[in-house]
């Protein structure tokens, strides 16, 4: 496991944990639900922090956060932030992964979704 890996997972754990609090008191929504959005408000952050670090450093950037990470994120539920963070802030539009992997997790998690209603 990278530094990086190992950096920007543990920043995911905590904003996912503080997420889902701020979201489950201010809304009531389901847990499952509600840990989607919580994963999706931490995969956008990530892909802004990438973003970010992609401008400010170009090829050589050693800090980026690692595309195992971010389809790992959107493969447990935060879907809806990595669509939002990839046509918000313009990034990894060019990598035919990401919409793939986006795409089965939208499929899969709203299955799933409609299947525990």
């Amino acid at each position: 496991m990278s530094p990086q890996f190992r950096t920007y997972g543990i920043l995911a754990i905590i904003l996912v944990f503080a997420a889902y609090y701020v979201i489950i008191g201010l809304t009531g929504f389901g847990r499952y639900f509600t840990g989607n959005l919580a994963l999706s408000a931490a995969l956008f952050v990530l892909y802004g922090l990438d973003k970010l670090e992609a401008k400010r450093r170009g090829r050589e950037a050693r800090n980026r956060v690692p595309e195992n990470l971010l389809h790992l994120l959107a493969l447990l539920g935060g879907y809806l932030g990595g669509w939002a963070g990839m046509f918000i802030f313009w990034h990894k539009i060019r990598k035919p992964l990401f919409p793939i992997v986006l795409t089965l997790s939208t499929v899969l998690h709203i299955g799933l979704m409609l299947a525990l209603a």
